[in-house]
């Protein structure tokens, strides 16, 4: 991309195009603005040496549609419906102009579009959201940990632990689901969805200010079945 940002998200999409990377920029380093969402054809580049850029092949950054106007959101690849042959990315909260926000919005890399999907009622920034299988048939899901409300009076950090269901447990309406909370609220963490379905919650801190001095050493796994 055009500019140096800070917190980078990216994720890996399908589309009909073959697998892409999403590169959703943060707070821009020089400007305090974020750029336009960029893609980039995995295909287009290649690798000959470790050492050195010089075995790189021109790479096609190209430009999406909307200026994503957030930092510290989650950016996570699922299937909308079970019988979906691409998966969608979920955005979800973040820190939207000083404020933290709930808003959830998917980009269908098919239809190069955004659209708003149900907002969670937990606005915060800092979470994880991990994706899950879930309901009896086993279909995706997002597993949101965690997080911080910097601005909410008093300063919140949250236990809250949702499940964002894009499916609505077969209807084919988006729902979140609250279910037991972590026993730690903390943020600035990492989760990690484990080869049997569970999810694996470790670190981060329980203090939006102090990070390094509130950091955590306790790890947490979900058992969602």
């Amino acid at each position: 991309p055009a500019a140096l940002t800070a917190a980078v998200v990216s994720a890996l999409v399908s589309s009909g195009c073959g697998t892409r990377i999403v590169a959703l920029p943060g707070m821009a380093l020089t400007s305090l603005s974020v750029r336009p969402m960029e893609l980039l054809s995995a295909d287009s580049v290649t690798v000959s040496t470790a050492d050195s850029f010089s075995g790189y092949a021109s790479p096609s950054w190209a430009p999406s549609i909307t200026e994503f106007n957030r930092n510290a959101f989650t950016l996570t690849a699922i299937r909308m419906t079970p019988d979906a042959s691409d998966r969608s990315l979920v955005a979800i909260g973040g820190d939207n102009s000083g404020f933290p926000t709930g808003e959830t919005i998917v980009y269908s890399p098919e239809s190069n579009a955004w659209t708003k999907s149900v907002p969670d009622s937990v606005m915060r920034s800092n979470h994880t959201a991990s994706p899950i299988r879930y309901g009896t048939d086993g279909h995706d899901a997002l597993l949101v940990v965690g997080g911080c409300n910097l601005y909410a009076n008093p300063l919140v950090i949250s236990h809250s632990t949702e499940i964002y269901d894009p499916s609505g447990g077969g209807v084919g309406v988006p729902e979140w689901v609250s279910v037991a909370p972590i026993g730690t609220a903390r943020l600035g963490h990492v989760a990690v969805t484990l080869s049997d379905g569970r999810v694996l919650v470790a670190g981060g801190t329980r203090d939006c200010y102090s990070r390094a001095t509130y950091g955590l050493d306790s790890v947490e796994i979900y058992d969602p079945y």
